[in-house]
């Protein structure tokens, strides 16, 4: 009995891809693990179970929780495309976890504007572009501003259809023809992955701390440790730019939420 090429596609591309899995898992056992626990630990977060739901009803913090949600699954996401060896795709879901994050740090420093976001998106993102957030964030014209910009030029470059970006999908002058795996592009993704975990993390805390208490899920904060770690193991490799590298060490975490990212020990 003659197998369809359609077939035969298909279990090539199923091949592929759990190659491309068992490899990455095999080279990046800890961070994979870790990126995992993120993601289940964010969705008992958001468990109705485990929240007041006369808290998450205020715009501000009805916007924190919408806006954390949905960088959970972005995450999710970006840990798909990674297992398949999607790097590309994993910077362009990376970047609007980014977004997210910066708009859930804006609001906590200025909460009123969660109204003016649910009341008018399009609107409220004219006047508050990516740009305009990092300027009030960052202050323009900082080192810290400018590490901010660059990260997010070179993700942008995945999001658009530049010929400066998606260069994991060409060997040379060539496109690649199946997902492949590669250790550097593995660990650039690993590395992005938990920068936006971080990110997300903290701004989330800094909301709940104020709203709920410290007491809401203590093993965040074990959590935030281990991805400190992985996040100066793994984000170095994709720039050498370190300000926007939060502090690894637990307690400073959670004493400057507001002032979030610090400067690490370490230097370039």
């Amino acid at each position: 009995m003659a197998v369809s090429s359609e077939g035969t596609e298909k279990r090539i591309t199923t091949l592929l891809d759990e190659k491309i899995r068992k490899k990455t898992e095999q080279v990046f056992p800890d961070g994979i693990k870790s990126i995992l626990a993120n993601i289940n630990l964010m969705r008992r977060a958001t468990d109705p179970k485990n929240l007041n739901p006369d808290v998450t009803e205020t715009a501000y913090v009805g916007a924190i929780f919408l806006l954390f949600s949905r960088n959970r699954e972005l995450i999710h996401f970006s840990t798909v495309c990674l297992l398949h060896g999607g790097y590309s795709s994993v910077k362009v879901l990376v970047r609007a976890a980014y977004e997210g994050g910066l708009y859930m740090r804006l609001f906590n420093k200025m909460p009123n504007l969660a109204g003016e976001w649910f009341k008018d998106t399009e609107k409220f993102r004219k006047k508050w572009g990516i740009d305009t957030a990092q300027q009030e964030l960052f202050q323009k014209g900082s080192r810290l501003y400018k590490s901010h910009r660059k990260l997010y030029g070179e993700l942008c470059k995945y999001a658009h259809p530049s010929s400066e970006g998606w260069r994991e999908q060409r060997y040379g002058s060539k496109v690649l023809w199946r997902p492949w795996f590669k250790a550097e592009n593995a660990e650039e993704s690993i590395g992005l992955i938990f920068y936006v975990i971080v990110q997300t993390w903290l701004a989330f805390l800094a909301t709940i701390e104020k709203q709920i208490g410290k007491d809401f899920l203590p093993e965040i904060y074990t959590r935030l440790q281990n991805n400190g770690g992985m996040l100066a193991r793994h984000f170095v490799v994709y720039t050498k730019t370190e300000d926007i590298i939060p502090s690894q060490e637990p307690e400073k975490a959670k004493s400057s939420m507001k002032n979030w990212p610090l400067t690490t020990s370490r230097t370039s």
